[in-house]
């Protein structure tokens, strides 16, 4: 998209996707949350029939009350945060987005409480391709973002159809049955309010952003902001094999009263994450130049700088992350809320400050500066609980981790290449700077490879 867009093209691509974001979460009511808390484990079916089909139904009128808002709002929502004259219609079709993508998650939740996550990740897989196929059909032939929101208009309920019909089809919800009691509903209501505030906070932490510089800037640096974002991102592709079983993990240990356990399992979690996090880190921040040229254009080309900050404020995210998971097993998830709303309000109000003073570069600081202030505040909680930070971390460890990726990181700016051209000549530079760092770390640890997959 970035290719065939451009920079302005990207930008209302990135400008839309963020409006529909914060209304999204809004339409599905918190019912994500307590429609899992509430049919989990039920076999009965009128019993999670009747919850299936009231929440679908008030979750579709809500969603398609948001959508007709934002339609009729187009021009106005164009000429704040996108100002581009050709956007507007492109504002009317994607708001409807905002309805099947909100009925797709309302979806997903109950796949979830069926154990059906065989089915669903099939169904995503099929949709990603499609997706993907479908844009990549339309640039080819001349095509735009105007028909590419409606390919995915399209697919998107497609997708929908298919995961009611094979929920009625496997009969784990009846065709005819009576509406949930209006007292069940609303205590499903009053369970998931909360985490829309939630909701919303995160939207100003991680999204935010790109609506402030719309206001304040335009199109184009929106579009070069986004792009950037979306390859820091890739860090969470680091963290998700280490964070998926971690929750369980520690929720296991803390049940048991197994703090022992707790500790090594947070330890070993933070270990292995920043064992790859930290050398990924520093080396997408030697090549971001190089990796905006070749998987946009030049025009999307930003400093070093702006993406280091980026990437630097998902990275303390995601370290964070054991501090996030104790919250939750001390039954503090009003905390988590109340620290994510802060953080959201930090983010917006030093984003209209510095924004409109350093351009996108205030953006970056801004993101930069609102993840350490969310994980300063979440470690102070922890620490109230009892907990001390090398209960969680090896300092030890990473203190290695650290000092071979700087060596890593030295040699990989030393050897790119002034004009990477292709692929291959920017993996074998990746090649060399992860050889190098692998070498400095086993000898680290006496080139003991089960040493170092030990530790806690």
């Amino acid at each position: 998209m970035t290719h065939y867009l451009g920079s302005e093209g990207y930008g209302v691509h990135v400008q839309i996707s963020a409006i529909n974001s914060i209304l999204i979460p809004i339409a599905i009511l918190g019912l994500n949350f307590s429609a899992v808390r509430v049919i989990a484990g039920s076999e009965d079916i009128d019993f999670v029939t009747a919850r299936f089909v009231s929440t679908m139904l008030l979750v579709a009128g809500v969603s398609t009350v948001l959508a007709l808002c934002v339609s009729l709002a187009a021009p106005l929502l164009n000429d704040l945060f996108i100002k581009v004259k050709w956007a507007t219609p492109v504002i009317r079709w994607a708001a409807w987005l905002i309805v099947f993508t909100t009925l797709e998650r309302l979806l997903t939740v109950y796949y979830r409480a069926q154990l059906r996550i065989v089915a669903y990740s099939l169904l995503q897989i099929v949709q990603s391709v499609v997706y993907v196929g479908s844009v990549a059909w339309i640039f080819h032939r001349g095509g735009g973002l105007f028909e590419v929101i409606q390919a995915i208009l399209a697919i998107k309920i497609a997708m929908v159809l298919l995961m009611l019909l094979y929920f009625f089809w496997i009969k784990a919800v009846r065709f005819r049955v009576s509406l949930m009691p209006r007292d069940d509903l609303i205590e499903m209501l009053r369970f998931g309010l909360p985490v829309i505030m939630m909701s919303v906070g995160l939207w100003f932490i991680s999204l935010g952003d790109r609506t402030v510089i719309g206001y304040y800037l335009n199109a184009s640096e929106t579009g070069i902001y986004g792009a950037t974002y979306t390859l820091a991102g890739v860090i969470s592709l680091l963290a998700a094999p280490f964070g998926a079983p971690l929750y369980p993990l520690m929720a296991a240990h803390k049940n048991n009263n197994d703090m022992n356990g707790l500790h090594r399992t947070c330890r070993r979690y933070s270990s292995y994450f920043l064992l790859v996090g930290i050398p990924g880190v520093l080396g997408m921040i030697a090549l971001s130049t190089e990796l905006l040229q070749l998987l946009s254009s030049e025009e999307f080309v930003t400093s070093p700088f702006l993406f280091a900050f980026i990437i630097l404020g998902l990275f303390f995210d995601y370290f964070a992350t054991n501090a996030q998971y104790l919250i939750y097993l001390h039954n503090e998830p009003k905390f988590l809320r109340n620290v994510t709303v802060l953080t959201g309000a930090v983010n917006l109000g030093l984003n209209v400050i510095l924004v409109p003073v350093l351009g996108i570069m205030g953006a970056a600081v801004t993101t930069f500066i609102s993840y350490v202030v969310m994980d300063t505040l979440l470690f102070r909680r922890v620490i109230g609980y009892g907990y001390r930070l090398q209960d969680l971390y090896n300092f030890r460890a990473i203190g290695k981790f650290i000092l071979c990726a700087l060596v890593m990181f030295a040699v990989v700016y030393a050897i790119k290449p002034r004009q990477v051209d292709s692929f291959g000549a920017l993996l074998s530079v990746v090649l060399v700077g992860g050889g190098c760092y692998g070498v400095l770390l086993l000898a680290a640890y006496q080139f003991k490879i089960k040493r170092l997959l030990s530790i806690t």
